[in-house]
């Protein structure tokens, strides 16, 4: 009886501290940039407007005069699911809602002598959801109330060179803020009084450093190749008030803890390729690799894991592509279109809450010498499988396993003027 109170005691504990919100493994949930989003992202080797203080630096160094950048992502319409197996019975969340509006503002200056320096704000990843989700049978019943808030930002200054007609370099440093709460609720009734719940709260900020570093060559006026280094954030400081309380009423026992430390929430190394051809007025076709490097460090209290004042924060490597086309359709309007992955860092640890999306694009672009502008739709899709999660770092009682279903579907809109 004591081994089984205790291992449905930690199941508790990990089924409160990894509600999963497979949102936060993925590094591609907003692509930045009104062109560049519409182009499924594969901006590394063009970036010539605001959004390449993003995308490679560098190619702000061919703006040929002062900018002004300002894009909207509204992704009007989420729809995810999460639907548990095993103990405690399964429960199915269901988050249908509006999301607010991820906004992108870039200031660039050409100073003259081939430098180029920028300002920009960007808002990388916004998600907000509530859910209530409820299994009952004839002597069960049992909730889960989820509710998750974030958001991150870049904000900071670019400056690029350009030493030769045909080639640039740059570097953008940007401060990365993330804030965001997590709560959870569950609760357990059984035949009888008894009745279980499990209650966990997280709210954290965190800021640190997150420089980015490009090149980029043109080749033969059609031909561009660029080169994208961002290094992983290099952590400043940051608070994580964490809250968390066991009760099983049938047996006795309650537990709480509540805990303050810093809060350290960080984005990983990432290293893209870009390459793409360009034909004034004609046609642009591009193509990125993306590839995020193996990320691991200390993270007391993790969102995902409230209770351990051990836990660490682990990303697996994994690999990102886009694909883009852009089609004149006369001297100033430009059909747009492309395709892109948003693959999960979830590791072996949080295997259950990896989802892999697949996205595209399309839109139209207006184009004039002194300004641009574009609208377009975005849709990404994506889920997880129980039969392929397989936590093997968890004992084999308080392994949970969970299966997600995301789909989001957006507007795109926004442009550049040229002073």
């Amino acid at each position: 009886m004591i081994i089984r109170l205790l291992a449905l005691s930690i199941l508790l504990i990990i089924y409160s501290g990894q509600n999963g919100f497979c949102d936060f493994w993925n590094n591609r949930n907003q692509l930045i940039g009104d062109r560049a989003a519409m182009m499924g992202g594969a901006y590394t080797a063009l970036s010539e407007d605001g959004s390449g203080v993003f995308y490679n630096p560098a190619g702000i160094a061919f703006i040929q005069s002062t900018s002004l950048s300002l894009s909207v992502n509204m992704y009007s319409y989420q729809n995810w699911s999460r639907r548990d197996s095993g103990q405690p019975p399964n429960i199915t969340n269901q988050i249908k809602k509006f999301n607010v509006i991820p906004t992108t503002v870039s200031l660039t200056f050409n100073l003259g002598g081939g430098f180029a320096l920028g300002f920009s704000l960007l808002e990388i990843d916004k998600v907000k959801f509530s859910s209530i989700g409820y299994y009952s049978d004839s002597t069960t019943s049992a909730s889960l109330n989820l509710d998750l808030d974030t958001e991150s930002w870049l904000f900071g200054p670019t400056l690029a060179y350009q030493i030769t007609k045909s080639f640039s370099i740059g570097v953008s440093i940007f401060f990365h803020y993330f804030q965001g709460s997590v709560a959870a609720f569950y609760e357990e009734t059984k035949s009888g009084s008894s009745y279980i719940f499990a209650q966990q709260q997280n709210q954290i900020t965190s800021l640190g450093l997150t420089p980015i570093f490009g090149l980029r060559w043109n080749i033969f006026n059609k031909f561009k190749i660029g080169v994208m280094y961002g290094m992983e954030t290099i952590f400043i400081e940051g608070n994580n008030s964490s809250a968390y309380k066991f009760v099983h009423n049938g047996f006795g026992l309650d537990s709480r803890n509540t805990a303050e430390v810093k809060g350290d929430v960080r984005l990983p190394h990432r290293l893209a390729v870009g390459l793409a051809f360009e034909k004034s007025k004609k046609i642009t076709i591009a193509l990125d690799f993306i590839y995020y490097f193996y990320m691991k460090y200390n993270a007391p209290y993790d969102i995902f894991r409230a209770t351990d004042p051990n836990a660490y924060h682990e990303e697996r490597s994994h690999i990102d592509l886009s694909f883009g086309m852009e089609i004149y359709l006369s001297d100033v309007f430009a059909l747009r279109w492309g395709a892109f992955t948003n693959t999960s860092g979830a590791s072996e640890y949080s295997q259950s809450e990896r989802v892999n999306s697949y996205g595209g694009t399309i839109g139209l672009g207006y184009i004039t010498p002194i300004m641009t502008s574009g609208i377009g739709f975005i849709i990404q899709y994506g889920k997880s499988s129980i039969n392929e999660s397989k936590p093997n770092q968890l004992p084999k009682f308080s392994q949970i396993l969970a299966e997600w279903k995301r789909l989001s579907i957006g507007i795109i809109m926004g442009g550049s003027i040229k002073f």
